[in-house]
Order: C-alpha cells, then sequence, then structure tokens
C-alpha cells in the first residue's frame, strides 16, 4: 500500500468516541448522525480521539487517554493501557498516523496536566494491534504545557506539527516527520493580558485549548480564565503570529471555528450574572457564545439560569458541517445548524442528538485531528 501524503485534507473525523461511564460512538456518513452502541469502554470523561482511515472510511483506533481500542474489533490493544497519572485533561488525547510511510502505525499524543508523552501503536501487530511504544516524554523541558495539546499538517504534506503550551506566554511547536519527533522545538510568544478576569491563573497554564481553523490557517489559543487569542500559524516554519486577543474573561477551555472560520464558538461564564465558580470562570459548565471574527460581535446563543450545573462545555465541528455541543451530564449534544450564520441565524437547538439510553455527555468532545488522502 502507498504511503498517504497531505496532497489534500480529509474533512473531520466520521466517527466520533464520547460518553461518561457508558460511552457511544457517533458515526457522521449519512443523513443524520448514528449513535452505535457498540464501543470500548473506559472510565474517562472528558477529551477523546479517533481515526477514520479516509479512503475507506473505515475506523482505525480510538482512546479516552487511558485505554486504546481497535476500532473494527472494539478491544483494548496488547499493551493499550496508558497508565498516566491522569487521563483527565481538555485535550488529553490525539491520533495521528507516522509520516513513515506505514498506514498500520500511528502516534499517539497524551497529556497528563504537567507533561506531554507520546506512544506509538501498531494494528499490523497481532489480533488488534499492539502498542509498541508506551508513555515517551517528549524530549526538552516543558514549562506547564497545561492540558491543551494540537496538531497540524505541515505545508508540504509529508510531516505535521505538535503544538503545546509553555505557560501562557509561549507556543512551542515540534516538527514530526518520517524521523521521528525533532527535539529542537519552534518557539513563538503570545500575549494574554495582564489585567485578567482569574488571578489564580498568573502566568500558569491549566485548563486550555489549541483548536485550528478548517483550512489550518488560524488556531484560537484559549487559556481558561484568560480567554482565547486568534493567531495565524505559518506552517511551513511552525512559527505563529499576529495574535489578537478576541475573548476576554471566562472562557479558554475548549472551542470550534465555523465551516468558513469567519465564527468561533466557546462556552463563557456568566459572571455578571454571579455565577463565579470554578466551573464558569474556566468556561466549562458555561454559557454557549459565539464571536463573530469579521465584526468582532458576540453572541450568547442560549442564557442559562443562575446555577444551571448542566452547563456547555466543548463544541466540535462535525463532518455534517454543524457544531456539535457536549455539557457534562446531559443527554443530548446540541447542534448549531448553521454555524457560518451570524447571531442567532444559527439555530441553536439543545437537544439536537440524544446519545441514546443511559448515556450522558462527557465534558468535551473529540481532540482536533486530521485525515490524509493521496
Amino acid at each position: 500500500m502507498n504511503a498517504l501524503s497531505i496532497t489534500k485534507l480529509a474533512v473531520p473525523d466520521r466517527f466520533w468516541y464520547t460518553g461518561v461511564g457508558k460511552k457511544v460512538l457517533i458515526e457522521f456518513g449519512g443523513d443524520r448522525p448514528k449513535i452505535l452502541p457498540k464501543a470500548g469502554h473506559s472510565s474517562g470523561f472528558e477529551a477523546t480521539a479517533s481515526y477514520t482511515d479516509p479512503i475507506t472510511g473505515r475506523l482505525r483506533l480510538y482512546s479516552d487517554g487511558q485505554l486504546i481500542f481497535n476500532g473494527q474489533t472494539h478491544q483494548i490493544l496488547e499493551d493499550g493501557v496508558w497508565g498516566a497519572k491522569s487521563w483527565s485533561a481538555t485535550q488529553a488525547v490525539t491520533i495521528v498516523p507516522t509520516p513513515d510511510g506505514n498506514p498500520d502505525r500511528f502516534y499517539i499524543f497524551t497529556n497528563n496536566n504537567q507533561a506531554i508523552f507520546y506512544s506509538i501503536a501498531d494494528l499490523s501487530k497481532g489480533i488488534n494491534g499492539s502498542v509498541i511504544l508506551l508513555n515517551r516524554k517528549l524530549t526538552g523541558k516543558l514549562e506547564n504545557p497545561g492540558e491543551a495539546l494540537g496538531v497540524a499538517p505541515h505545508s508540504n504534506g509529508k510531516a505535521f506539527w505538535l503544538l503545546i503550551f509553555n505557560g501562557r506566554t509561549e507556543i512551542r511547536a515540534y516538527l514530526v516527520d518520517k524521523s521521528g519527533i525533532n527535539s529542537k522545538y519552534v518557539a513563538s510568544s503570545i500575549v494574554f493580558p495582564e489585567n485578567r478576569l482569574n488571578p489564580l491563573v498568573a502566568k500558569r497554564v491549566n485548563k486550555g485549548s489549541i483548536i485550528f481553523s478548517p483550512n489550518w490557517n488560524k488556531v484560537a489559543l484559549g487559556v481558561a480564565g484568560l480567554g482565547i487569542a486568534i493567531a495565524k500559524i505559518d506552517r511551513t516554519t511552525g512559527k505563529i503570529s499576529h495574535s489578537d486577543f478576541l475573548i476576554r474573561g471566562s472562557a479558554g477551555y475548549s472551542c470550534a471555528f465555523s465551516p468558513d472560520s469567519t465564527k468561533l464558538y466557546y462556552a463563557k461564564g456568566d459572571w455578571e450574572f454571579g455565577q463565579w465558580s470554578k466551573h464558569t470562570l474556566e468556561g466549562w459548565n458555561a454559557t454557549p457564545h459565539q464571536m463573530d471574527l469579521v465584526t468582532e460581535i458576540e453572541t450568547e446563543i442560549d442564557t442559562l439560569a443562575i446555577g444551571d450545573v448542566t452547563g456547555y462545555s466543548g463544541p466540535r465541528l462535525a463532518p455534517d458541517g454543524k457544531i456539535y455541543w457536549t455539557g457534562q451530564g446531559k443527554s443530548s449534544l446540541a447542534v448549531v445548524e448553521n454555524p457560518n450564520a451570524p447571531g442567532y441565524a444559527l439555530r441553536f437547538h439543545p437537544d439536537g442528538l440524544p446519545l441514546g439510553n443511559g448515556v450522558f455527555g462527557s465534558w468535551n468532545l473529540p481532540t482536533q485531528t486530521f485525515s490524509f488522502l493521496t
């Protein structure tokens, strides 16, 4: 089989793995998403990841950062238990094919709130595949990456970038190519304002997110309790530039771009109504918002009652062009039907996609990744 290259980027993953306790797979392949109850079960309750073959449409791997499952047998890979100290993170895990030409080999990056680790899985080894390298700490000294990690394709179509925070003042981009992970990262400075809402954040990063636009040219850098900065990424050099701090205050946990990259969706705490809790300050369990990145008009999508304990947290763009939104303990994913539209024309449905009997929403939806097409 020929090696895959990034001559064309596929749409976001066809299969999503989500849920708390009882988990399901969501398949985006027809007129309406399907809930598939046959899925591996693990105790993770935050971010997940999956990889779908862009040619065959088959699910290859999925994980919650704690266990990794074969997408066809739904069994744990041999040596597929991570054993990380903490698998609860905003972006706990992401899965990317290795750029070495082996279609059965994948990088799995995990985050334990203090450092980034990488493992390698090979689906050609054994009945369900095997983890052939487990929990190697990323080369180099990491200064507080928080709970965020992001991956973006290199412009050459043969490699990709792994991005992490170094506190709230720097982004580090590691080049991953056929030779492996380059330990000489590319550093870019970022600026968050000193007059922040949450003084506990200081220069550290706890919950946070690194989310790319669908065309991979923009990146949203979220630090929970501070807000979200929108920047540009040069996918040739890995440099981040022209950051613009647009979403101020009690946001930053997670976000999602609209298909045309002109809108950003995120949860924001309603602090003006007295919801000064840890949850709303960080932008999870909070009120859904839209920011128009052209006009810089912010719209509160759905007002929550004071003290509502079932707010929203992690949105994500799906292959059907809609934004889906999870909230801890919710029995359905909320749906933004027309995410390119400004303001209330976006059409928000709180109970847009029921998750099925006994399944409840996790804190976040799968970490953004990409597929390769030849």
